[in-house]
């Protein structure tokens, strides 16, 4: 019943012992957030200082990288060998190495779907997301 930041937050007791009910964690500081269907049994209980100054939130930290982050983008780098072979030998010829970045967007290859939906279309199913060409560069064999 929270994200994964603000578990990491509370496990790591930035705003009181959460293990020792002190601090911003006392248990008469506490309130029940979500209740069982029944609507008597708390699933959770948050701190009632939770959002005020002080109190460390994962929206503090979000706020902070979030301008940098994208959802399903994920950066790769490629890198490629070739060689080529002398015609009556078997030694190589010539060798070439190669290096790409490629990132993926959230953006699906066919834009009839919308990123935040499941793939509907058959080439979305087959191929998901596109991929971007971020640099490329021909790299030295000392460099592998």
């Amino acid at each position: 019943m929270r994200g994964a930041l603000q578990a990491a937050i509370d496990k790591a007791n930035l705003n009181g012992l959460e293990s020792a009910n002190t601090g911003l964690w006392a248990e008469s500081a506490e309130y029940p957030l979500y209740y069982e269907a029944s609507g008597d049994t708390p699933i959770i209980d948050r701190p009632k200082a939770d959002g005020m100054p002080g109190a460390f939130m994962q929206s503090d930290l979000l706020a902070k990288i979030g301008a940098f982050i994208q959802a399903r983008s994920d950066t790769f780098t490629i890198r490629s060998y070739g060689s080529s072979r002398e015609q009556f030998g078997s030694e190589d010829g010539s060798r070439a190495y190669y290096e790409m970045v490629v990132q993926r967007t959230p953006a699906y290859v066919d834009l009839g779907n919308d990123a935040y939906e499941d793939a509907a279309l058959d080439v979305n199913q087959e191929f998901g997301r596109k991929y971007e060409i971020k640099s490329q560069r021909w790299v030295a064999a000392d460099e592998i």
